[in-house]
């Protein structure tokens, strides 16, 4: 009699268990675009969050031949896009695609022909450019990489570009900054969908430290003003000694190794100043360059510079330091 009860209680445990997970899954259906050279943790951030909460979750591309991510990762897609199912989450990932694609190209007039039944079109880092080829950007406010935002009006017209969010939600578009900002923008959406609670609840399953109001927004942080300042061609070699600052300072430092003279190095430098507008006075003291000055940024605020470049102990090996402070 004993075991019996056992029994019982023990089917009714699994019956209750099975009807609450099945209450915290979801038939919600997530269509995620990869592409060659497609960035890894921009589709698997979001990947993962909507697998935690149980949602139905495949893939799209060109073609389902096997391609490989930016960084070599060799995967194929579930569908191409003349297959491909409705859903009602489209993930659009960030990469190497191009910010002005083509009215024509494939994956523009399959975003186009998916919109009108999904009910959120999410994009990660520079996925957010696709808008502007597919026609919605006009009047939209959009976020995206840090490193980009000052792009975003120069391909997405009539765009509305957001400096200060982790990620933005308008109307049923919502757009993310870089990697792991497609985390938080995953989970929010969760919380739109389920409620606050359940989204917390897949975050306690990825172990990750969620916070519905992050005030992290890397965009905000001061360094993303060398981003191409340090853009040179070929790429600087460096190891860097000081890395650190704010929303209002940065100061970094470090040594780089190149073939030119510390002079037509400093040259350089100041060449890539001046195509920045930043506006420098240069001072050569004791074998040392140093540029100081200001600029401003696209937001309209102002920036004072101080620079110096000097040659180190080893042969070819020039020292670095950069700092920049708002001038309130």
């Amino acid at each position: 009699k004993y075991i019996m009860k056992s029994i019982i209680l023990f089917i009714c445990f699994v019956l209750n268990f099975s009807a609450f997970a099945q209450s915290n899954s979801s038939s919600t259906t997530v269509l995620i675009f990869v592409f060659e050279g497609v960035q890894i943790i921009d589709f698997t951030a979001p990947y993962e969050t909507f697998g935690q909460a149980g949602y139905n979750i495949k893939t799209v591309s060109y073609n389902t031949d096997t391609f490989r991510t930016q960084m070599g990762l060799k995967m194929s897609s579930d569908y191409n896009f003349e297959n491909s199912p409705d859903a009602e989450i489209l993930v659009i990932p960030g990469g190497m695609l191009p910010h002005d694609l083509s009215k024509e190209d494939k994956a523009v007039l399959w975003l186009k022909e998916k919109e009108p039944n999904a009910k959120y079109i999410f994009t990660v880092c520079n996925g957010a450019f696709i808008l502007g080829s597919s026609g919605f950007s006009e009047g939209l406010e959009v976020t995206t990489n840090a490193g980009m935002i000052s792009h975003l009006s120069g391909y997405l017209k009539g765009v509305i570009p957001v400096y200060d969010k982790r990620f933005v939600h308008d109307g049923k578009f919502v757009s993310a900054g870089g990697l792991t900002a497609g985390f938080d923008a995953a989970l929010y959406i969760i919380s739109q969908i389920n409620g606050t609670g359940r989204a917390q609840e897949v975050a306690n399953k990825l172990e990750y430290n969620w916070d519905i109001n992050n005030k992290y927004v890397r965009s905000k942080l001061a360094d993303i003003h060398f981003s191409k300042i340090l853009d040179f061609n070929p790429p600087l070699r460096k190891k860097v000694i000081i890395y650190e600052g704010n929303e209002d300072y940065w100061n970094l430092e470090f040594n780089v190794k190149r073939n030119e003279t510390l002079k037509e190095f400093a040259e350089q430098l100041r060449t890539v100043f001046n195509d920045n507008n930043w506006e420098i006075k240069e001072k050569e003291l004791n074998g040392k360059y140093y540029y100081d000055g200001q600029f401003t940024d696209w937001k309209n605020e102002k920036w004072k510079i101080k620079s110096e470049f000097s040659e180190t102990n080893e042969n070819k090996i020039y020292n670095m330091k950069l700092r920049i402070d708002k001038i309130n």
